[in-house]
C-alpha cells in the first residue's frame, strides 16, 4: 500500500540547512496498522507531512521515494497530488477543534469534502453521505451534529467528525497524528475501537502516530521507532513489546508504569531529543545511551536487518548481525 524509500527531509534556516528525516524506510501493506512511536522531536510528524506533501515552507525533500500502489507521489505534478490528497490518503490532525472551521457547520464541512472529490454527488446526497458517515463512527443523532457548530461540541465527538470527514472519500490510506492526545482515556479507547473496526469494515491501511505506549500495544500490527529524524528500529509489536532490541526502545518500554510494581521513582531517560542544530556526531541517541561505546560516539550505524521481522539501527545490533 505505501512504501518509502530513503527519504530525508531538510530544514533551509537563518543559520543553516539542517536534516530533519534522514534515509526512512517504512512499508505498510493493505489493512495493515502501522505506529511511528517516538518522543516529540523524533520527526513522526515530518514523516506524515511528507507522504501528504503539505510540509513548512521551510522545509524540502533532498531524495528518496514515496509509492502509493504504484505511484510515487514525489514525482507528481502538484494538480495531481491534489487528488490523490483527501481522496486515497486522508489525514487526521491531532487537535480537532483548531482542525475544524469555526465558521461552518459540521455537516458543511463533510459535505465540502465530498464534494471536492467526487464532483458528480448533489448537495442533498452528499449530506445523506455524511449523515450517515457519523453515524458509522458512533454519533447517536447525526442529523443534530450536522447542523452544529464544533465549539458546540466535545473534543471526542469533534474528533469523530475530523474521522468521518477522512473516511468521507473512502481513502486507501489513513494518517492519524496522535488524534487522541487531548482526550480522557474512555473517550480514548472508544476511538481506538473506532479505528480498528474501520480498518476491518473498509480494510483500510492506517498510519498511527503516537508517543503513548499503550496505544501501541492496543492498536498496532507493525511499530517503527522513530529518534532524531531516523527509524531505530522495526518490527512486528509483539516483538517489539516482548524484546526491544535497540537501547531507546528499551528505554521507552521501561519506562511504561506498571501497576503490580511499587516504587519510589519511575524510571526515565535521561537527557531529551537534540534538536536539528545540536545533532552529535555518531549515533544520535549515544549521549543518552549507557550502553554506548567509541565507535557509537565517532560513526553513525545503518539500520540493518537482524532477522526476518526486525531491523535496528544500533552498532551492538550490528555486531549481533555480523
Amino acid at each position: 500500500m505505501l512504501e518509502i524509500k530513503d527519504l530525508t527531509v531538510e530544514f533551509k534556516t537563518e543559520n543553516g540547512v539542517y536534516p530533519v528525516l534522514k534515509d526512512i524506510n517504512l512499508t505498510i501493506k493493505e489493512g495493515e496498522i502501522m505506529c511511528i512511536v517516538g518522543e516529540s522531536g523524533s520527526g513522526k510528524t515530518v514523516t506524515s507531512l511528507s507522504i501528504m506533501q503539505i510540509l513548512p515552507s521551510i522545509a524540502e525533500i533532498t531524495s528518496g521515494e514515496i509509492w502509493l500502489g504504484n505511484k510515487n507521489l514525489l514525482s507528481l505534478h502538484k494538480k495531481d497530488m491534489l487528488n490523490i490528497r483527501g481522496n486515497e490518503v486522508s489525514m487526521i490532525f491531532q487537535d480537532p477543534m483548531s482542525s475544524l472551521d469555526p465558521l461552518f457547520t459540521c455537516g458543511d464541512q463533510i459535505v465540502e469534502t465530498i464534494r471536492t472529490h467526487k464532483k458528480n454527488v448533489s448537495k442533498k446526497e452528499a449530506l445523506d453521505i455524511a449523515k450517515d458517515l457519523l453515524k458509522n463512527v458512533g454519533i447517536a443523532h447525526p442529523e443534530t451534529i450536522v447542523d452544529a457548530y464544533p465549539h458546540e461540541l466535545s473534543g471526542g465527538m469533534c474528533q469523530r467528525v475530523m474521522i468521518a470527514m477522512a473516511l468521507s472519500t473512502e481513502p486507501k490510506l489513513l494518517i492519524a497524528d496522535e488524534p487522541t492526545t487531548a482526550l480522557d482515556v474512555t473517550v480514548q479507547s472508544q476511538i481506538l475501537k473506532l479505528l480498528k473496526k474501520i480498518r476491518k469494515d473498509f480494510n483500510t491501511s492506517i498510519m498511527f502516530i503516537t508517543h503513548d505506549l499503550g496505544v501501541v500495544a492496543e492498536l498496532a500490527d507493525q511499530v517503527a521507532v522513530m529518534y532524531a529524524g531516523r527509524i531505530v528500529e522495526i518490527g512486528d509489536v509483539k516483538s517489539i513489546f516482548n524484546n526491544p532490541e535497540h537501547p531507546y526502545t528499551e528505554g521507552l518500554m521501561k519506562s511504561i508504569p506498571k501497576l503490580n510494581e511499587k516504587k519510589e521513582r519511575f524510571y526515565s531517560i535521561k537527557g531529551s531529543v537534540p534538536g536539528i542544530t545540536e545533532m552529535p556526531k555518531g549515533c544520535k541517541f549515544s549521549q543518552r545511551c549507557s550502553k554506548a561505546f567509541a565507535k557509537c560516539f565517532e560513526e553513525e550505524p545503518p539500520i540493518t536487518e537482524i532477522y526476518e521481522t526486525r531491523k535496528i539501527r544500533c552498532w551492538l545490533m550490528n555486531q549481533k548481525g555480523d
